[in-house]
């Protein structure tokens, strides 16, 4: 690539590899915590003591707010639940939501799973016990097809909602309420033989493994409000039989928001999602500087050593971790929302050229600040923020000064300084002074008394600047700045 205009030219590197799509964290069958970055070992371990002595029928929702990693903790619990010997089914609520009837949904995956154990596993007993389940609950689902069916003839006939059609007629017509009477009865029927059948896998499942029949339902708050809550009462009133347990990956303030979407403002989400769920297991924030690790490496950025004479201008994937993790771990951020910054630092970095290699810790800075104060962000690229506002938004909160090492901070610093300059169109030949931070630190410098470990601090921030200003005097924030804006609506699913 040729060098851009107004730039030294280096010699192009390939050093920067990545992925648009993360790659998934992988779970071997056979080691489930191999690549357990977020320690939720204990926690899942927990669950698993509790599994080898329930008895009756339970829900239990693992709870965290969305991107907070509950699809790799239900991957990981599924993995380390089959090595225990347990029957397992996935079910992935949000891939099924296109689906009119969460019922057929459910019941259709949860038999092919049962199907996939029988026939791996030599599971006699389940298998011929899956015949009568298959049977009647497609029993079933006719049944519900076409009353729902009817209904919908009914009003696209007549203009009047069905129930209504209903209620009208029956004030005259005995035979009309006979009907649903008996209609009524045929679906307690239906219901009750669909039960008996999934109590007999239940307890074939628990005499073959010693374990229940583990249901795992992740992504429920994502689906359609409707979906979701006909989904969770499908689970309490047909599922709810001996040696079933359904384990949910919810984020319940959002699943509470469903609830008020169809039921009403007014009703009481909480009190009726505590009738639908046994247990509640808050999901710890894991350790954020190991987070970042995995996405860091998820995201294939990688980087070779720079061909960079000066030392300084070398910021590898170790450095973003460690500033990433200092800077972010008292944000406020949630791990989905650090995933997506990292994910946008990696599509800056692959369009910029690569003799630009220097600009890698500027769009580090620059995108951390973006994300914790959008702002101060939005001002500071037009010259209406300095520099020392910026280093305070990013430092100044409490007890970070004493997380982020000294060296990487005066480091930061020092490309912060550089940037405003430049944004400002301060001339080259004007350094010391020229801006509210470095006129703090000066004055801290001059100031009478004896060497103190600030002095030495504000020494190391100013010499540093000045050692960082490339041969031409240019950081070229701005082209920093039209990149992130460029790929600011990138999303990480």
């Amino acid at each position: 690539m040729a060098a851009v205009q107004g730039h030294p030219s280096s010699q192009p590197i390939d050093w920067l590899l990545m992925r648009i799509r993360p790659i998934d964290i992988e779970v071997p069958e056979g080691d489930p915590f191999a690549n357990d970055r977020l320690d939720r070992r204990d926690q899942i371990q927990a669950i698993a003591a509790i599994l080898a002595k329930v008895e009756g029928p339970f829900v239990l929702a693992v709870d965290a707010p969305w991107g907070e990693g509950k699809t790799t903790f239900l991957r990981i619990g599924q993995a380390y639940l089959r090595k225990q010997g347990s029957l397992v089914v996935d079910f992935n609520a949000w891939e099924t939501d296109f689906c009119d009837d969460p019922f057929i949904a459910l019941t259709t995956e949860v038999i092919q799973g049962l199907e996939t154990f029988s026939t791996e596993d030599a599971g006699d007993e389940i298998a011929e016990a899956l015949k009568p389940l298959r049977k009647r609950s497609r029993s079933f689902i006719s049944w519900r097809t076409v009353s729902m069916g009817a209904k919908f003839l009914v009003q696209l006939k007549t203009g009047i909602d069905a129930s209504s059609l209903i209620d009208v007629l029956s004030q005259e017509d005995e035979k009309l309420a006979e009907s649903k009477i008996k209609s009524y009865e045929a679906q307690k029927r239906l219901m009750h033989s669909f039960t008996e059948a999934l109590t007999k896998v239940g307890a074939l499942t628990k005499g073959a493994t010693g374990r229940p029949l583990v249901i795992f339902i992740d992504e429920l708050d994502r689906c359609r409000p409707t979906y979701a809550i006909e989904l969770l009462e499908t689970i309490k009133h047909l599922f709810s039989v001996d040696n079933v347990v359904f384990i949910l990956g919810i984020n319940r303030q959002q699943l509470s928001h469903s609830v008020r979407a169809v039921y009403g403002e007014q009703f009481g989400a909480e009190k009726y999602l505590s009738r639908l769920i046994d247990i509640d297991l808050d999901l710890p924030r894991p350790d954020i500087a190991k987070f970042i690790t995995s996405i860091v490496e998820a995201c294939g950025i990688a980087r070779s050593q720079s061909t960079s004479t000066t030392s300084e201008a070398r910021f590898g994937s170790t450095d973003i971790n460690r500033i990433f993790g200092q800077l972010l771990g008292s944000s406020g951020l949630s791990l989905r929302d650090i995933a997506q910054l990292i994910h946008h630092l990696g599509l800056v970095l692959a369009s910029l050229p690569p003799n630009y290699y220097r600009l890698f810790p500027l769009t580090v800075i620059l995108l951390v600040l973006r994300s914790i104060d959008r702002a101060l962000y939005d001002r500071f690229i037009k010259g209406a923020a300095t520099d020392a506002e910026v280093v305070d938004s990013l430092f100044g909160r409490p007890g970070l000064k004493a997380r982020v090492s000294a060296d990487k901070r005066s480091y930061m610093e020092a490309f912060i300084i550089n940037a405003y300059r430049e944004i400002i169109d301060i001339g080259d030949s004007v350094f010391d002074n020229s801006t509210p931070l470095l006129t703090n630190y000066g004055n801290l410098i001059d100031s009478p008394g004896d060497a103190t470990p600030e002095k030495d601090y504000a020494k190391e921030v100013v010499e540093r600047a000045h050692r960082l200003m490339p041969p031409d005097g240019r950081w070229y924030p701005r082209i920093v700045v039209a990149r992130i804006e460029m790929f600011a609506e990138t999303y990480v699913q």
